[in-house]
């Protein structure tokens, strides 16, 4: 499964998308602990404890705020 890493403006690593079987992806935070997912079959964003953050692909979001 391929991860690839978020980069800031400064060029530092600040989290990780990995790419999971399906289309499915998940955030993981510089330390590699998990954020949320992304499910293309429903269009939605979960977090760590799968609560619905909403519809699209927000995965970039949840690893800025947990900077």
């Amino acid at each position: 499964m391929a991860r690839t890493p978020i980069l800031n403006s400064n060029r530092m690593v600040i989290g990780y998308i990995e790419e999971q079987g399906g289309g499915k992806q998940k955030a993981l935070d510089r330390n590699a602990m998990l954020l949320g997912y992304y499910d293309p079959a429903t269009n939605s964003t979960l977090n760590a404890n799968r609560i619905l953050i909403g519809k699209g692909n927000q995965l970039s979001s949840l690893i800025e705020r947990a900077r």
